[in-house]
C-alpha cells in the first residue's frame, strides 16, 4: 500500500493512514502522529491507544462493506518491519506507523491535503461549486460515525469509539438516513478496493446532504 505521498507531509502510504484514521474515529492530527508502540497486533485483533487513555480495537471486518481495519494495519506494521530489518535495523516502538516519504512525521495540514487528493484520484470533487472545501481534518470522525451507524452500531458505542464528551455526535448520526449507503452484508465478501471507493465517496458527500439538510431546516 505506498500509494503516496500526495504531499510533500503527507504520508507515503496513503489508503491505510485514511483506513485507520477513519475506522479508529481519529482526527487529522492524531493520525498523523501514531507511534509503532500505540499498535498492538494479535492474531484475531489490532488494537490502538488512543487520546485521552483509551484504547480501541477491531477484529476482521472483511465479510462487510467496511475496509478492514485489523488487515490494513497488521500489513502496514509487517512492511515496516521488513522495511528495517532489510536495512539492518530492528523496528523502534516510537518510529512513526504513517511517516512521510522521507521518514519524518506527517502535519496536520499534509494528512488534509493527503485527503482531498485521494477524493478527486477517486473521482469524487473535495471542492463544492463554490469552491469551498468538501472535507476537513474532521472528516474522518464523521464519516465513521455516519457509516457505523448504518452499520448497525448504537449511538452510545459510538460515541464511546469516538471519545466524544458531549452528544454532537447525534448530529452526524442524525445525517445518516439521508446517505443512501449500502448496509453491511455479512457473508458477502467485499475487495478491499471495493470498500476503499465506499469509504471516499461517503467522504466526499458530507458536504452535499448538510446543505440539503440546511433547506429543511
Amino acid at each position: 500500500m505506498g500509494d503516496g505521498p500526495y504531499h510533500p507531509e503527507g504520508p507515503a502510504h496513503v489508503k491505510a493512514l485514511i483506513v485507520c484514521a477513519t475506522m479508529f474515529l481519529l482526527r487529522e492530527l492524531e493520525a498523523s502522529a501514531i507511534d509503532v508502540a500505540d499498535i498492538t497486533v494479535s492474531e484475531t485483533s489490532v488494537a490502538l491507544w488512543k487520546a485521552k487513555g483509551c484504547t480501541r480495537s477491531w477484529t476482521c471486518v472483511c465479510d462487510t462493506d467496511l475496509p478492514c481495519p485489523f488487515h490494513v494495519l497488521t500489513e502496514r506494521v509487517e512492511s515496516l518491519r521488513c522495511f528495517w530489518h532489510d536495512r539492518g535495523e530492528p523496528l523502534e516502538p516510537d518510529s512513526p506507523l504513517f511517516p512521510c516519504s522521507g521518514g519524518p512525521y506527517c502535519s496536520k495540514r499534509g494528512v488534509v491535503a493527503t485527503l482531498r487528493t485521494a477524493i478527486d484520484n477517486a473521482g469524487s470533487a473535495s471542492k463544492a461549486k463554490d469552491g469551498s472545501w468538501v472535507v476537513s481534518g474532521h472528516s474522518f470522525r464523521i464519516t465513521a460515525a455516519r457509516t457505523l451507524t448504518c452499520h448497525g452500531l448504537d449511538p452510545i458505542t459510538i460515541q464511546l469509539i469516538g471519545r466524544w464528551g458531549s452528544d454532537a455526535v447525534l448530529t452526524y448520526i442524525a445525517e445518516s438516513p439521508l446517505q443512501g449507503l449500502l448496509t453491511a452484508s455479512r457473508g458477502t465478501s467485499r475487495c478491499f478496493e471495493h470498500c476503499w471507493k465506499n469509504l471516499i465517496r461517503q467522504m466526499a458527500e458530507q458536504k452535499k446532504e448538510q446543505e440539503v439538510l440546511k433547506r429543511l431546516v
